[in-house]
C-alpha cells in the first residue's frame, strides 16, 4: 500500500485490525485515515504526513498514542508520532513533551553514561526507560520523583555495579526477584512508594 502515493482518503474502520503497516507513512497525500472500531494497540509512523487533516481512531484500545494525545486532536497525534519516529528511544512519556524534551533525555543520559552516574530524577517517568538495563558499568542511578508503577521488566538486574540505587517517590508495590543480583549495592533507597512489606529479594544483599 505504500505505493499508492495517489491515496488521498482511507477508511478501513469496523474491522478487526491488529496493526497498521509503516507503509502508511508514505502516502504523503492522504488527507483523512479512518481507522476507528478495530483492535489496535498503537499507531505507525504517520508524522510525516503533512497533508493529514482528519485521523479517525476512536474504539481501539490504543496504548501508543496515550489518551491524553488522542483527545487533543489529529494535529497533536501526528506531531507526537512525528517526534516519536524521531527520538532516538527516549520514553513515550519524554516524546509527549516535544522535542526539546527529548533532546534533554538524550543529553543527559549521554552524561550519565559516561560518568557512571545517571539521573533521571522528576522526568514524569512511567517506566524505566529501556537502555538503562544495557548500561553494565553504572555505578549510582537515580529515579526519584517519578511516576513508575512496575520494575517487574524493568531489567534493573543487570546492573551488578550499582553501588547506588534512589527509588524513593515512586508508585513501587514490590521489587523483582533480580534484585537479589545486585549484590555490590551499598544504598537503596526507597521512600514514599506503596512497599507493604521489606521485599525479600533484597534481604540477601
Amino acid at each position: 500500500i505504500g505505493l499508492l502515493t495517489n491515496i488521498t482518503r482511507l477508511r478501513v474502520t469496523n474491522n478487526r485490525l491488529t496493526s497498521l503497516p509503516m507503509e502508511l507513512g508514505n502516502l504523503c497525500n492522504m488527507t483523512e485515515l479512518a481507522v476507528s472500531d478495530n483492535e489496535l494497540r498503537e499507531l505507525p509512523a504517520l508524522g510525516h504526513l503533512t497533508a493529514l487533516r482528519t485521523l479517525l481512531v476512536a474504539n481501539n484500545p490504543l496504548k501508543l498514542p496515550p489518551d491524553r494525545i488522542i483527545r487533543k486532536g489529529t494535529f497533536a497525534i501526528v506531531n507526537y508520532l512525528r517526534v516519536l519516529f524521531e527520538a532516538g528511544g527516549a520514553p513515550a512519556e519524554i516524546v509527549e513533551r516535544g522535542r526539546p524534551s527529548v533532546e534533554a533525555f538524550h543529553q543527559t543520559f549521554q552524561q550519565g553514561v559516561a560518568a557512571n552516574n545517571l539521573s533521571l530524577r522528576a522526568r514524569l517517568l512511567e517506566q524505566v526507560p529501556t537502555q538503562v538495563r544495557d548500561i553494565l558499568t553504572l555505578t549510582t542511578l537515580n529515579l526519584e520523583c517519578n511516576l513508575i508503577e512496575n520494575l517487574d521488566d524493568a531489567g534493573l538486574g543487570n546492573l551488578v555495579n550499582l553501588h547506588t540505587l534512589k527509588l524513593s517517590y515512586n508508585q513501587i508495590p514490590s521489587f523483582p526477584r533480580e534484585f537479589a543480583r545486585l549484590t555490590c549495592l551499598t544504598n537503596l533507597e526507597a521512600k514514599y512508594n506503596f512497599l507493604a512489606a521489606i521485599p525479600s529479594s533484597i534481604c540477601g544483599l
